[in-house]
């Protein structure tokens, strides 16, 4: 089974529209032939002078665009922003969508959903003490069943504070792995998902090594990472940061965008997707895609 997580970057800059940047991201997608795809920053924006919105082109149920077109569906979740308003400019949305093969996979609708990282995962920022993060985020998670064997598995697909925060960044980032670590911990005794194995992708917007120090010693994810050398990879990562000009991929010493599975699991195959098209990348980060036999459980 082949997973695909890439932050796309929002509509608001690099010209959007103007360099058909949209088509290029929509087109290189649908290259790697991936399964699942877990995508960041697929946002909206309308003002007086402009409107834009990724799902235009990556489909929805209300429009047979880009990836729908090519057989697959989308869980939205909620907008991890809501409907935001900006001062003297217009409205905004922001989601971490999850797409899949519509004649592979069906959603559990009843057990899937959206998690900000707050104390109760409600809309809201994430606070420390007297810190407050400057934006709002969250994670889309999908409990999917394979429409041919009934099994069932968890994707989470994870979009954690900006850069740009400061020195609020590492107590902010640090809060938000433990909300996603006692999450997933959650799970091994809840009804519906219980025994199932967990993958878990996105922009984690901070090196490997800090996230996972921050993951308690006992958790599933923590597990996961020790168990990386006995299953071939249950915790890899990589560089997918690029340039703010657009032409070169980043320092590849501190990757943000991560894999984590969790469960009985075997990833064969993990690469970090250089999508170039022509003199720039499509997006500020590379698509990073993963390899990975499940064992799953049978719905029944």
């Amino acid at each position: 089974m082949v997973f695909l997580t890439y932050n796309i970057r929002n509509v608001v800059d690099y010209d959007f529209e103007d360099d058909g940047r949209e088509n290029k991201v929509v087109s290189s997608i649908l290259s790697y032939d991936p399964d699942i795809i877990g995508l960041q920053e697929v946002s909206s924006q309308k003002s007086w002078t402009k409107e834009a919105n990724w799902f235009t082109y990556l489909g929805d149920e209300n429009n047979q665009t880009g990836l729908v077109s090519a057989g697959y569906a989308v869980y939205k979740g909620e907008s991890v922003i809501g409907n935001h308003t900006i001062d003297l400019i217009g409205t905004e949305t922001n989601y971490n969508p999850i797409y899949y093969k519509a004649d592979k996979f069906r959603v559990i609708t009843e057990l899937s959903g959206t998690y900000w990282y707050t104390d109760d995962g409600k809309y809201g920022k994430t606070t420390v003490g007297s810190l407050t993060a400057e934006h709002y985020k969250a994670f889309t998670y999908v409990v999917f069943e394979d429409i041919e064997t009934g099994a069932r598995f968890v994707y989470i697909n994870s979009h954690m504070e900006k850069r740009d925060t400061g020195d609020r960044l590492v107590p902010i980032i640090q809060k938000q792995s433990e909300y996603l670590d006692s999450f997933v911990d959650s799970l091994q005794t809840k009804e519906g998902y219980v025994g199932l194995p967990v993958i878990i992708g996105g922009d984690f917007n901070y090196h490997f090594g800090g996230i996972e120090g921050f993951f308690g010693n006992d958790s599933i994810i923590k597990n996961a990472a020790k168990e990386a050398n006995k299953n071939e990879g249950a915790y890899v990562y990589g560089c997918s940061t690029v340039s703010s000009d657009f032409t070169t991929v980043g320092d590849s010493s501190s990757p943000i965008d991560h894999w984590y599975v969790c469960g009985d699991a075997y990833v064969s195959g993990f690469e970090v997707l250089d999508n170039k098209d022509g003199e720039k990348y499509p997006s500020d980060h590379l698509p990073v895609r993963l390899t990975v036999t499940l064992t799953f459980k049978i719905n029944v």
